[in-house]
């Protein structure tokens, strides 16, 4: 089995998601790693986002791309209650 390298995570979108990790860029079996989203939403209003990351996980047989994984991220703003 092939260590999985991940190459690149890409956050983009809204400024109100900020992104950490991955802690690990290569795992061997059934290692593990994450990457942490932290939201800090200014207004009340909906923020979207999105990580795309990158490996070297098998090609896609059809369009041999690079392989790629999006995660969409969404979140949304609400007013604080009692002013302070």
């Amino acid at each position: 089995m092939q260590d999985l390298t991940i190459s690149a995570a890409t956050l983009s979108g809204d400024p109100e998601f900020a992104m950490e990790g991955p802690l690990k860029t290569t795992l061997k079996g059934k290692e593990t790693t994450f990457i942490r989203v932290v939201f800090t939403p200014k207004a009340e209003k909906v923020y979207m986002g999105s990580i795309v990351i990158t490996s070297n996980a098998e090609e896609n047989a059809t369009t041999k791309s690079t392989p790629s994984k999006t995660i969409g991220l969404s979140g949304r703003g609400f007013k604080k209650e009692g002013g302070g």
